[in-house]
């Protein structure tokens, strides 16, 4: 991470003025709490990226084919992308809160 850039340690307090400290359990619960979240969206947008591609957009091009949206002009792409794009975000978030091992 940058040195301007927020990360799951920054969000509690150093133990300072009695705000809880990193190795504490409150802050333990907090980033359980905010990896559960960033988790469930992350299972949520791939959901919506399998409904998206199978319902909205233009119709399929062939049968069986994926709905497809504009991405450039002349350019398009199954309509999943978007939700794809955000669910690679989540998972990041999601690995950044809770750790690689899930």
């Amino acid at each position: 991470m940058s040195d301007n850039a927020v990360g799951p340690e920054d969000v509690v307090g150093s133990g300072a003025r009695g705000t809880p400290g990193p190795g504490t359990v409150a802050a333990t619960r907090q980033r359980q709490l905010v990896g559960g979240v960033l988790a469930v969206a992350y299972v949520l947008t791939i959901l919506v990226a399998n409904y998206a591609i199978t319902h909205w957009g233009r119709a399929p091009a062939f049968p069986g084919g994926p709905y497809t949206l504009p991405v450039w002009p002349g350019i398009d792409a199954p309509s999943g992308v978007y939700a794809a794009g955000l669910a690679f975000t989540f998972r990041d978030l999601t690995q950044e809160w809770l750790g690689r091992r899930l």
